[in-house]
């Protein structure tokens, strides 16, 4: 007679092996579940071009939306794209996926967008100002995106210069202390978290190189982060004249002279023109398609060239397109001469109406000239790439995300590569 502890010892290894082929149901599930999202991102709309270099042009293009257009640009190997508020817009976390295939080495920047409601005073605590920052707009960001976005993202932005600081200067010390500790912490927040630090975003002529003294410690931890630092490379007069533009759209030069001098071991940083066209004090109508302020506008004597002299040769118009084509051409051979500079991503396209700086009526000539150029022999001049870090409870397997942290341990007793989670 077999006894009834043998029948309950059978009934318990029948159990734990149908529970161990559930669990194996559910790896093989994810694992099938991963390779379609990865076949489907390769074979994503963005074509793959005979090579995977990205362009000689250091044209780039700021993307708000995914308009054909953008994809047109994206699709001809730009060397880098900014691309805005990519957690609510599929269209534009495709373009990452897609642009990342085609182009590996190609640097994508991403910026959150934050309300100019939200400042911070003096009264406040940098490193604490920066752990609200991260916590309240960055962390929520990039938290939302799909992971395998997140992995393909080279720099995060931060603050974009001072909007976000009630006392809307950098010219005090005091000011640039608060400014340099700031982002100080907000780097080592952005880095320990797995991306690399775009730091400053400063807008045209809003730093001057008398100004570096006051923000060298943040600059250094940029460096020591990979991270990069950013300008904004607007034209406000409209030229192609270097004495003009020094103080505009090659201001940054006065930078790295003074850097090369001061702080020589800073001169690797490379710099991102972040934003940069045509504008004269923001306004709707102040881009490359719209018009020059008139004559006795406050403003026309800054904003226009008053002869072919003073312009660089040719005096040049808002609204004219063929203009607008001469001045980028010119400018792009002026970064050439430069090589601290990565790229300008020009502001923008997929904007609102009636915004004069939309880039979508040149989105064919663009994407030509960027094939025309040819293709980088470089590598796109990306700082070395960290192995990315786990948000709280990610966990990156195979490039891939498998959200349910419990089964990081699992999954890497069936051969995945569970070493690759950070806890």
């Amino acid at each position: 007679m077999k006894k009834k502890g043998n029948k309950k010892e059978v009934m318990l290894h029948r159990n734990i092996l149908i529970l161990f082929l559930l669990l194996l149901g559910v790896v093989i599930l994810l694992s099938a579940i991963q390779k379609i999202q990865t076949w489907q991102s390769r074979g994503a709309s963005i074509s793959q071009t005979s090579s995977s270099r990205v362009s000689k042009s250091k044209l780039g293009v700021f993307i708000t939306d995914a308009t054909e257009g953008a994809r047109k640009i994206v699709e001809a190997g730009p060397r880098v794209i900014k691309v805005l508020n990519p957690n609510g817009n599929p269209g534009l976390q495709d373009i990452i996926r897609q642009y990342k295939t085609a182009y590996p080495d190609g640097i994508v920047v991403v910026r959150f967008w934050v309300p100019q409601a939200v400042q911070y005073d003096e009264g406040f605590v940098p490193e604490e100002a920066a752990e609200d920052f991260w916590s309240r707009f960055l962390l929520p960001g990039v938290s939302s995106l799909p992971v395998d976005v997140r992995s393909k993202i080279d720099y995060l932005n931060g603050t974009n210069y001072i909007e976000n600081f009630s006392w809307n200067t950098l010219e005090t010390p005091s000011h640039q202390e608060w400014f340099s500790r700031f982002w100080v912490k907000l780097s080592d927040l952005i880095a320990e978290n797995g991306f690399k630090p775009n730091v400053g975003e400063f807008y045209v002529a809003g730093l001057d190189a008398n100004h570096i003294d006051g923000i060298v410690t943040m600059l250094e931890k940029a460096k020591s982060d990979s991270g990069i630092w950013s300008y904004h490379g607007y034209t406000v007069k409209y030229t192609t004249n270097p004495a003009i533009e020094k103080d505009f759209s090659l201001h940054y030069r006065q930078f790295y002279d003074y850097i090369q001098t001061k702080y020589p071991d800073l001169s690797s940083l490379k710099m991102l023109l972040s934003e940069g066209g045509v504008d004269c004090e923001g306004r709707k109508t102040d881009g490359w398609n719209g018009s020059d302020p008139p004559e006795g506008d406050r403003l026309h004597d800054y904003c226009t060239a008053k002869d072919d002299t003073e312009a660089g040769g040719r005096k040049l118009s808002r609204g004219n397109k063929e203009d607008f084509i001469y001045w980028l051409k010119w400018y792009d051979s002026e970064l050439q001469k430069d090589s601290y500079i990565l790229g300008i991503t020009l502001y923008a396209i997929g904007l609102s109406r009636g915004d004069s700086g939309e880039l979508e009526p040149i989105a064919e000539w663009l994407a030509q000239y960027l094939k025309d150029q040819g293709s980088s022999t470089s590598d796109g001049d990306l700082t070395p790439t960290k192995k990315p870090a786990c948000i709280p409870n990610w966990c990156v397997i195979e490039d891939s995300p498998c959200c349910f942290d419990p089964m990081c341990i699992f999954l890497g007793s069936f051969g995945y590569n569970a070493d690759r989670c950070s806890r």
